[in-house]
């Protein structure tokens, strides 16, 4: 999986101070002009540029320049509501205005969205692009008046900016869950069906999180902020309006510097050494679709081995002889990086000894030692091993476990063997026979 796209840092404005936290800025800055996708707007002859509770409101530019085009229109001739939740229906009538969707329907597809309502024609045109509900008889229903959740607007842009450029390509699910609990405590909240969506607008920057790292799917938007989201696509030249140039192609960075979008996953990246540290288990698929180039200008590819011959499978567990290729937006430059895996540590807790003299028996199943009389505790230690070295021996003076025993102590056989592994935390306790 290969990410072929500018960084869509479309939501990184709205966590500006003055602005109601939609989205949060995670330091890549704006994203580059991508512009292949072209949007018509039906500019109004008189647009309504005069509503008293726009002036003055921190959305105020991305509002009029939404009114002039004809995306937005006022809730009344004298007031647009900016503060107020913006609904289903209203969203529908938003996207479908701006991208110029067209409605195909020969008849009525939600029951709650008849044909003579106001919304039925801009809800038709968006019904493949939104998330659609199913009563008990199976009938299908939009919820018109429900309010818009962050959930909602970012599956519907994914879907229409996916259908629109066919080089925006969706996440495979288990790359997904695997980048979104990387991000957001609240992952599990995301719709499992929606999470591909999701995960690929966090990919592309299309949308953050709050900061907190929390996603927050199931919250409502203002309709300020819905026409912020749909103008920073103008401003950031991720759509194209018909009345601005084609973007140009020149002056394309070489910068081959990656970031990571998590770093439980990829707990280790250096930009100098060009290495980096992934968790074990982690695939391919999954490493390509959190590792971002130059803030999503460039593109990632994991190959087999430092060859560079082979393009790993997407879904191969990565191995340390494989190698991440980082390449530029300008599709020479190439960074080659090398993977470590992190030591898996041993869990086994074993005993073996150096001198059946001094330790006549081992009993690894009931856990218990016969040593020689007269022994002291730093001589057992010496003799004994835990999983070939791997682990460590301590002595205690009894079963509780509390107090170690002095390294010159003679053992007694009320005092106890710990055997921890090489994991640190695994343990078994040993009983001293003489």
């Amino acid at each position: 999986m290969k990410k072929v796209i500018a960084t869509l840092s479309v939501l990184s404005m709205l966590s500006l101070t003055a602005v109601p936290a939609f989205a949060h800025d995670n330091g890549n800055g704006k994203s580059q002009a991508h512009g292949k996708i072209k949007a018509h707007f039906t500019m109004p002859t008189n647009p309504n540029l005069n509503m008293s509770d726009v002036k003055g409101h921190w959305a105020e530019k991305f509002i009029l320049d939404l009114i002039k085009k004809g995306v937005l229109s006022g809730m009344d001739a004298k007031h647009f509501e900016p503060d107020n939740t913006v609904s289903r229906a209203q969203w529908a009538v938003m996207v479908t205005r701006y991208f110029d969707l067209q409605n195909t329907a020969t008849k009525q597809d939600f029951t709650d969205v008849p044909v003579k309502s106001w919304e039925y024609s801009y809800v038709e045109s968006v019904k493949d692009y939104f998330d659609a509900y199913r009563d008990l008889n199976g009938n299908l229903a939009f919820h018109p008046d429900t309010a818009a959740t962050r959930q909602d607007v970012t599956v519907t842009l994914v879907k229409i900016l996916t259908k629109l450029d066919p080089t925006i390509k969706v996440m495979d699910a288990t790359a997904a869950d695997a980048l979104l609990k990387g991000q957001f405590s609240d992952a599990d909240k995301i719709a499992p069906v929606l999470r591909p969506y999701v995960a690929t607008a966090v990919q592309y920057d299309l949308i953050h999180g709050d900061g907190k790292g929390h996603f927050n799917p199931k919250d409502s938007l203002s309709r300020a902020e819905a026409a912020t989201l749909l103008d920073l696509l103008l401003e950031n030249n991720i759509v194209v309006g018909d009345d601005q140039p084609d973007v140009p192609t020149t002056d394309q960075s070489h910068a081959t510097a990656l970031t990571a979008l998590s770093n439980t996953i990829v707990t280790n990246l250096d930009n100098t050494t060009h290495a980096l540290t992934v968790a074990n288990g982690t695939t391919v698929a999954i490493l390509e679709a959190i590792l971002s180039v130059d803030g999503g200008k460039g593109t990632v590819q994991v190959y087999t081995d430092s060859t560079k011959a082979t393009e790993a499978d997407s879904a191969a567990t990565l191995t340390n002889s494989m190698v991440v290729v980082a390449t530029a937006q300008d599709g020479t430059t190439k960074t080659s990086y090398t993977i470590a895996l992190p030591e898996v540590k041993s869990t086994v807790t074993t005993l073996t000894t150096s001198s059946n003299v001094l330790v006549t028996t081992i009993d690894n199943t009931d856990h218990k030692l016969t040593v020689l009389n007269g022994l002291t505790a730093s001589a057992l230690k010496t003799v004994l091993s835990v999983d070939g070295g791997k682990g460590t021996v301590e002595v205690f003076t009894d079963s509780t476990q509390t107090t170690k025993v002095e390294d010159s102590a003679t053992l007694t056989d009320t005092m106890t063997v710990v055997a921890t592994a090489q994991d640190g935390t695994t343990k078994t306790v040993y009983t001293i026979a003489l």
